[in-house]
């Protein structure tokens, strides 16, 4: 079976799609799957810095899935190892050689309609994700062409949110994206669902208040929200800067059984999509018989 792909949206920025991008992506792995990351939040690189460190200083500069965008090099060629069991990561080097920044939206852009399909045939065309269970991307806070990439690319989407009121009003647009993508480019789409990736717990009027709101989105459009909820932890700050994951921290912290929790919960999810496809396919093909 090839890799399930799933792109991790929001226009919002702030709202942990990262720190979720990676902390999914190594507890998958921890389950013994095999997880490639693709750091597609170009211009901040942030899973990236997370995961190996900035591979785009002089000293130890390395290519990129920018370079596989702009000089068309192969996925096979910049895919790394991260130094955690069965995790991968195909990194952004976010700077050019010469120190000048990459334009990632603007190259896809000049390329048209190969531009928005580029994400997708550079993962089809790669010998080492084919061994992939999983393969997550991380995304920047924007619903352009960078993000219209990857979900023509991916099987599934999934939207963190946090508990306030300007991550609430991203979760519509990026719900009519998707759909969009859906309806003219990728068929095979699917909504995982939105999930609470920063809880603030200390006022909970304010909270009741964002888990009734959150409530009726998702029931309007349809789309599924999940139970378990990552907390806000101040243990999560520095992480990045250390590269490390909640899960290097003792065991206690708070965030590691969530996060555990909802990557679980992930997989249930799924399973239980490809369930329910494997009966309609399953009644078609009956159907079709008769």
């Amino acid at each position: 079976m090839s890799a399930r792909i799933i792109s991790i949206v929001s226009e919002k920025g702030g709202v942990s799609k990262t720190s979720s991008v990676c902390h999914i992506g190594a507890r998958l792995s921890q389950m013994g799957f095999k997880v490639a990351i693709i750091d597609f939040d170009t211009t901040q690189a942030n899973a990236t810095t997370q995961l190996v460190g900035p591979i785009w200083t002089n000293e130890d500069y390395k290519k990129g899935i920018c370079s596989v965008v702009t000089e068309g090099n192969l996925i096979d060629d910049v895919i790394i190892e991260t130094g955690r069991e069965n995790l991968f990561l195909i990194p952004s080097e976010k700077f050019q050689s010469n120190g000048a920044p990459f334009n990632i939206e603007a190259t896809l852009k000049e390329l048209g309609l190969e531009g928005y399909m580029l994400l997708k045939e550079a993962i089809e065309s790669s010998s080492k994700l084919k061994d992939m269970n999983f393969i997550i991307i991380d995304n920047g806070p924007t619903l352009g062409i960078t993000t219209v990439a990857t979900l023509i690319a991916s099987d599934y989407y999934a939207i963190p949110v946090r508990t306030e009121s300007f991550s609430m009003d991203s979760i519509s647009p990026t719900i009519d994206t998707a759909n969009k993508v859906k309806k003219q480019a990728n068929k095979l789409l699917k909504p995982l669902g939105v999930y609470i990736a920063l809880e603030d717990k200390r006022n909970k009027k304010n909270l009741k208040r964002a888990l009734d709101e959150l409530e009726k989105i998702t029931t309007d459009h349809s789309i599924h929200l999940f139970e378990n909820r990552i907390p806000v932890n101040a243990n999560f700050a520095y992480l990045p800067r250390d590269r490390k994951l909640i899960y290097d921290l003792k065991t206690g912290n708070r965030g590691r059984a969530e996060y555990e929790a909802l990557t679980q919960e992930i997989l249930e999810r799924i399973m239980m999509i490809e369930k329910s496809e494997e009966e309609v396919n399953l009644e078609s093909t009956q159907m079709e018989a008769r």
